[in-house]
């Protein structure tokens, strides 16, 4: 599987990193509002976890507490 992890390479033109947007309120979390650049971090981040601990997985099962967490772990399965 290819995947964001592997040269920090995402798949979809909202998640690239860096420009003029990257400070733009991408999502709301937890903790209140959450750059584009922050949610594309936490991103890559949990593919990178995925791909270390599930190597083979074929399937995700995305059970998360609240939406901003849905939606980094929608976007890495995506991405992975």
């Amino acid at each position: 599987m290819s995947g964001a992890a592997e040269g920090n390479a995402m798949p979809h033109d909202f998640l690239s990193g860096g420009g003029p947007d990257a400070d733009a309120v991408m999502a709301y979390g937890p903790q209140g509002a959450v750059s584009r650049a922050s949610f594309r971090s936490d991103v890559v981040h949990l593919v990178a976890l995925l791909e270390q601990q599930f190597p083979q997985r074929r399937h995700i099962l995305n059970v998360c507490a609240d939406r901003y967490r849905f939606m980094v772990g929608f976007a890495a399965s995506l991405a992975s």
